[in-house]
């Protein structure tokens, strides 16, 4: 989405980088940039006279030159708009970069190499932005070659811990360099999708008598469902009873006893001296 409007404002500076990236034809890759600032109005400048409106008051171009290491071989840098007459003698100063490699901390290493009084301030500018500009350059220009030259390898981020996306422990750290990871790993997921067995007390059943039901029901046999229920009660009209003599109570008639069946009739002293044997 685009800036709020602004509030009303007259314009008076504009700075204007501009960068390429390119593989030469040598396999070596380069960065090429400029820097231009330039003013809305005229004004006057001891060393130039009068600097006129959209004349650059300062304009820098570097090139340089890398491996797919990101170790810096070779710098050209000029300086062909300045405020003092002096300015163009510090370009010459940036050829101490060379050999440098282009990783984390670049900017106030190259600082520290080249000499804060030695150099230009814009040009010092130029290169911390060429820095990442060279690894937007190179790191899917890799890729591009590499469908076509087997040879090249992918290495390592060199700009690993350089922003929030690309810290040890990111999400894009860990999709594009697993490797090179530092966060916590995700906990295993629960298992979802799967419902218990439950029986006929609404309890989960086992392993067994999930496994005896499928196997019960191969065989043609109904399966238990778990707790079977209470014989019902007896209802209805119940049937006359009959004394037993020599009993200790009385049965229905038709009782089951012992495995025998007593009949509805009262048993005599002679018949049962007969099964007996007397």
């Amino acid at each position: 989405m685009p800036l709020p409007r602004p509030t009303a404002r007259q314009h008076f500076h504009r700075r204007t980088i501009v960068m390429d990236g390119y593989l030469r034809e040598d396999g070596l890759w380069e960065v090429e940039g400029t820097l231009t600032d330039t003013k809305s109005y005229s004004f006057p400048n001891q060393a130039r006279g009068t600097i006129n409106a959209g004349e650059p008051l300062h304009a820098m171009s570097v090139r340089f030159v890398y491996d797919d290491d990101y170790t810096i071989k070779g710098v050209e840098s000029v300086t062909d708009g300045s405020p003092y007459a002096i300015c163009p003698n510090a370009a010459s100063a940036f050829t101490a970069a060379v050999g440098m490699p282009i990783a984390g901390g670049f900017r106030q290493k190259l600082r520290n190499k080249v000499g804060k009084i030695a150099g230009c301030t814009h040009i010092f500018e130029l290169f911390g932005t060429m820095a990442t500009v060279a690894f937007q350059t190179s790191f899917l220009g890799k890729r591009r070659v590499s469908t076509q030259d087997s040879s090249v390898t992918h290495r390592s981020p060199g700009l690993l811990d350089t922003c929030y996306a690309l810290r040890s422990d990111s999400p894009v750290t860990r999709m594009f360099w697993p490797e090179h990871y530092t966060g916590a790993l995700a906990p295993t997921p629960p298992v979802t999708g799967v419902t218990p067995v439950t029986g006929g007390t609404g309890t989960p059943e086992s392993t067994t008598t999930e496994t005896s039901r499928s196997e019960s029901t191969k065989s043609g046999v109904p399966p238990s469902r778990g707790a079977l229920a209470p014989t019902p009660p007896v209802t209805g009209a119940l049937a006359p009873t009959t004394q037993v003599t020599g009993g200790t109570g009385t049965l229905a008639s038709g009782a089951l006893v012992s495995g025998a069946l007593v009949s509805g009739a009262p048993e005599s002293a002679d018949s049962r001296k007969d099964s007996l044997g007397g």
